[in-house]
C-alpha cells in the first residue's frame, strides 16, 4: 500500500509540475527537505480594483513529517492577501497545492506590489525549524489620475475662477453652488407646476404630497451633488470613508423622514376620510391605531437601515431584540399593560378626544389626547392638565357626560313660604323654563315641574329641563334662579330662610 501511495503521489507530482515554467525551479525552505515549486509567473498584472490568485506547490522530499505554516507578507494601506491552505502537515512523498488571494484597491499611486510568501518549516521527528521568502512582483494597470490643483468645476471643466478661488477649493464651492442652483430651479419651477395641476383635481393627497417633499427634494440633490464633488478635493481615502458614511446616513433619515410624513399625512389622513364615509365604526377606531403603530415602526426600520450602513448583521440584532423583548416582558410590565389598554381605549371608545368626564376622583375634565402609554385631560374646574395612565383609566368608573348625545339635563331646586299658591309657584316655574332660548321643547323633552315635599320650613320644588348642549347647563341653572328670584319678588311669594320655632313652657 505504501508503495502504491508513492507512485501516485510521484505521478501527482509529475502532473503538477508540467504545470510550472520550465524556466522555474524549486527551491528549497532554507536546509530542509520542503521544496516549493512556484506554479505561477514570478511577475504578474493585475487591475486597480481586481483579484487574483498565485499558487506554490510543496513538496516534501524527505523522510519526516513536516508542520508547515505559510502566511503572507505586509503589503501597503488598501491591499490584502489571504493564504490557504495556511498551516498544515506535510508528510513524506506528499505534496500540496498552496495559493494566495491577492486583492487590490481601486485606487493607488503605486505602479507595482511585492507579494511576498513566508513559508516556516519544522520537522516534527527532530525539532529542526527552517524559513524562506518567495516573492512575486505585480504590475498594477489603471493607475489613478492626479488631481488637478487648480481643481475641475463639476470634475469636467477647467477651473477659469480668479484668485483666492483659483484651486481645488474654489472649484469644489462653485460646483456645490451649482448643485444649488439646481435644486432650487426645481423647487421654483417644476414643483409648482406639479402643484398647479395636483389643485385642479379634487383629491388633495396629491396637493400634500407636493408641499412634502419640496424640502427632501431639494437637500437631497444638495447632499448628493456635494458628495459627488469631492474627486474635486482629492482628499485622503479615510475621509472620504467617513464622509460617505455620513452621506449615506444623511440619505436614509432624509428617506425615513418623508416616509414618516407621507405615512402620516396622505396615508392616515385618507384613511380617515375614508372611515367617516362609512357607517361602520371599526375603521374610524383601527385608524389611529395604525397610525401611531405604523410611526414607531417607521422609524424602527430607519434605524435599522443606518445600522445595516454601518456594516452591523442585523439578523443578531433581531435575534437580541427577541431576548430583550421576554427581558422587557418582566421588567416593564405597568409599560406594556398601558400599552395595550391604550389599544383597547382606541378600540373600545368609551369616550373621544373633546368629551367631558367626570372622573371617579370627582374632577370634570375634557379628553385631551389618547395616547399608548397614557390619556391627558383638561380639568375644567383647576385649569390643569392631568395624565392618567392608561391602565388606570381603564379600570376607573367614568361618567361621560357627553354620551349618548351633547344634550344635558338641568335641575334647580327652590323653596316657597308655607300657604303659597302651589299651582301658581308651579306655573311661574314652567313658564320661566319654557322662556329660556336654551331649553328644548319638543315632545318628550318638554320641562316639568314637581311639587316634592313639606319642608321644615318650606314647601320645596323642583324645575327640570333638557338643555341643547351641555357646555350651557351651568348658565341655564343660573339664568333660572335670577329669573325665579324676581318673578317670586314681582308676586309677593316669599322664599323663605329656615326657620326654627322654641316654645318655652312654664312649670
Amino acid at each position: 500500500m505504501r508503495k502504491t501511495g508513492a507512485i501516485l503521489a510521484a505521478v501527482f507530482l509529475a502532473c503538477m509540475l508540467l504545470m510550472v515554467p520550465d524556466h522555474i525551479s524549486a527551491n528549497a525552505v532554507g536546509s530542509s527537505d520542503i521544496l516549493v515549486f512556484p506554479a505561477d509567473s514570478s511577475s504578474q498584472t493585475v487591475d486597480l480594483g481586481e483579484s487574483a490568485s498565485y499558487r506554490w506547490i510543496l513538496f516534501n522530499n524527505g523522510t519526516s513529517p513536516y508542520y508547515v505554516n505559510a502566511t503572507a507578507g505586509t503589503l501597503p494601506d488598501g491591499f490584502s492577501a489571504t493564504v490557504e491552505p495556511g498551516r498544515f502537515i506535510l508528510n513524506p512523498g506528499n505534496d500540496t497545492l498552496v495559493g494566495v488571494l491577492f486583492r487590490s484597491p481601486p485606487e493607488t499611486d503605486l505602479e507595482d506590489v511585492l507579494l511576498t510568501l513566508t513559508v516556516e518549516v519544522s520537522d516534527i521527528d527532530t525539532g529542526d525549524m527552517d524559513s524562506e521568502d518567495f516573492v512575486v512582483r505585480i504590475q498594477l494597470t489603471g493607475r489613478t489620475p492626479e488631481v488637478s490643483h487648480f481643481g475641475k468645476i463639476l470634475g469636467v471643466y477647467d477651473n477659469f475662477l480668479p484668485e483666492p478661488l483659483d484651486n481645488r477649493w474654489g472649484a469644489f464651492l462653485i460646483t456645490v453652488l451649482i448643485w444649488v442652483a439646481i435644486g432650487l430651479l426645481l423647487i421654483a419651477i417644476v414643483l409648482p407646476t406639479a402643484g398647479r395641476r395636483a389643485k385642479k383635481t379634487e383629491n388633495v393627497i396629491d396637493d400634500t404630497i407636493v408641499e412634502l417633499v419640496k424640502g427632501p427634494i431639494f437637500a437631497i440633490i444638495v447632499i448628493i451633488g456635494a458628495f459627488s464633488s469631492l474627486d474635486i478635493l482629492g482628499l485622503d481615502k479615510d475621509i472620504m470613508s467617513v464622509l460617505e458614511t455620513v452621506y449615506g446616513v444623511l440619505i436614509i433619515l432624509l428617506l425615513t423622514w418623508v416616509s414618516f410624513h407621507v405615512f402620516r399625512r396622505v396615508l392616515i389622513q385618507y384613511g380617515k376620510s375614508l372611515a367617516r364615509k362609512t357607517k361602520s365604526t371599526l375603521d374610524d377606531r383601527l385608524v389611529p391605531i395604525i397610525d401611531k403603530i405604523g410611526a414607531v415602526v417607521i422609524i424602527i426600520v430607519g434605524f435599522v437601515f443606518v445600522i445595516q450602513y454601518f456594516g452591523y448583521d442585523i439578523t443578531f440584532f433581531i435575534a437580541g431584540l427577541g431576548v430583550l423583548g421576554l427581558i422587557i416582558a418582566f421588567a416593564a410590565q405597568d409599560t406594556l399593560s398601558n400599552f395595550f389598554s391604550g389599544i383597547h381605549l382606541m378600540l373600545d371608545r368609551p369616550f373621544s378626544v373633546g368629551d367631558r368626564l367626570v372622573l371617579e376622583s370627582g374632577e370634570t375634565c375634557r379628553v385631551l389626547d389618547v395616547g399608548l402609554r397614557s390619556t391627558k385631560m383638561y380639568d375644567i374646574s383647576a385649569h390643569n392638565i392631568i395624565i392618567l395612565p392608561n391602565n388606570k383609566v381603564a379600570s376607573m368608573k367614568i361618567l361621560n357626560e357627553t354620551r349618548p348625545d351633547e344634550r344635558s339635563r338641568a335641575r334647580v331646586d327652590v323653596g316657597v313660604e308655607c300657604g303659597a299658591d302651589v299651582q301658581k309657584v308651579e306655573r311661574l316655574l314652567l313658564e320661566i323654563a319654557s322662556s329660556h332660548p336654551n331649553v328644548l321643547k319638543d315632545e318628550g323633552s318638554a320641562p316639568f315641574v314637581r311639587f316634592l315635599e313639606f319642608g321644615d320650613s318650606s314647601l320645596n320644588f323642583m324645575v327640570k329641563c333638557w338643555v341643547d348642549k351641555l357646555t350651557n347647563r351651568g348658565k341655564v341653572e343660573s339664568d333660572f334662579r335670577t329669573e325665579i328670584n324676581r318673578r317670586f319678588a314681582e308676586e309677593g311669594i316669599d322664599i323663605p330662610f329656615p326657620l326654627t320655632v322654641v316654645k318655652l313652657q312654664r312649670e
